[in-house]
């Protein structure tokens, strides 16, 4: 009889350890989910930083780029377009720099996309699998 107890004790003891093992391994996939949420939070800070730049680009250069200056036509010139630039440089630089930021900003939604995906499927695995893990070893203590 004390033979059959102490199997029934290490029995119990061994299902144990297995819920724990599950546990414990539910807990480390929970904190890769949290490793993959901080990952997510600071693109969603980059991306806001670069609609920030983007907005007061936008801004700053509507206040300093006037496509018709008020100038005097020389005497003699009837058309604007007989006047050299001065600012096309500018604006040509402007509308590279902008057309860049609005690539990265573009890059930089596609990516915050992916990895809520990629969030949202290791949330249901990892739910499903730490759950899963845990019953059997319930099931197994039978």
């Amino acid at each position: 009889l004390a033979q059959t107890i102490i199997d029934i004790l290490a029995g119990v003891h061994n299902v144990f350890q297995f819920y724990n093992w599950a546990v414990e391994n539910w807990c480390n996939q929970l904190g890769h989910l949290i490793k993959l949420e901080e990952d997510i939070t600071a693109i969603l800070c980059d991306r806001e930083t670069l609609v920030t730049c983007l907005i007061k680009v936008s801004k700053s250069s509507k206040a300093t780029w006037d496509p018709h200056p008020s100038l005097i036509l020389p005497s003699g010139s009837t058309s604007l377009m007989s006047l050299p630039s001065t600012n096309s440089t500018a604006h040509s630089s402007f509308t590279t720099k902008f057309l860049q930021a609005q690539k990265q900003q573009c890059a930089c939604e596609a990516h915050v996309a992916a990895k809520e995906l990629e969030l949202e499927g290791l949330q249901v695995s990892i739910a499903r699998e730490g759950l899963s893990a845990r019953c059997r070893a319930i099931v197994n203590c039978r």
